[in-house]
């Protein structure tokens, strides 16, 4: 799985692998500033993970416990009843905790920690790895989907923009847009 998120699916041979922009991050950057960016390509990658984030947070808001069992039950209302759906489920809730989202608390259940602010470097990078992973070089900041960033406490999308114009992208604002144009 690892292969197939974060280097197959930016190219289309598999016998050499070719330099992408997560390959070349992880080579700058810790695995704490990567975190975020990793999970992002996950729910970029996978149907199934976008959907899992909406339900999350759709079910359970910041102070309650975590249950495996009721979005075990959503997921299996959306994608049916079978077990690659229930693993699915099970695995990401692990990468979760790995990623320091939520605890373990019991055997279905999870503790929310509070959600880790992301540095605007780490929205910029997540930024440009969404404009990669959809082929374009224009990201609509206004009418982005926001699953990417739902884990984490990010900086205002505009601010952001604003800092980084002209060095990674040129900013375009209007009333029912926010346009990056990418170099």
């Amino acid at each position: 799985m690892l292969f197939r998120t974060f280097i197959y699916s930016f190219q289309e041979k598999t016998s050499v692998i070719e330099n992408n922009i997560l390959i070349s991050l992880c080579k700058q950057k810790d695995y704490e500033y990567m975190k975020p960016i990793l999970l992002a390509m996950f729910i970029l990658d996978y149907e199934i993970l976008k959907y899992f984030t909406q339900m999350y947070f759709k079910i359970f808001d910041p102070s309650q416990s975590v249950s495996s069992t009721a979005l075990t039950k959503k997921m299996t209302e959306a994608y049916g009843d079978t077990e690659i759906v229930k693993r699915s489920t099970r695995a990401f809730l692990k990468t979760l905790s790995d990623f320091g989202i939520i605890e373990p608390t019991g055997t279905n259940t999870f503790h929310q920690i509070n959600k880790s602010k992301l540095t605007a470097e780490q929205v910029s990078d997540i930024l440009k790895l969404y404009a990669t992973v959809k082929h374009t070089k224009q990201v609509d900041i206004q009418n982005i989907d926001k699953s990417i960033f739902a884990y984490y406490n990010i900086p205002d999308l505009s601010t952001v923009a604003h800092q980084f114009h002209t060095t990674e992208w040129e900013y375009i604002k209007g009333i029912e847009r926010g346009l990056l144009m990418l170099h």
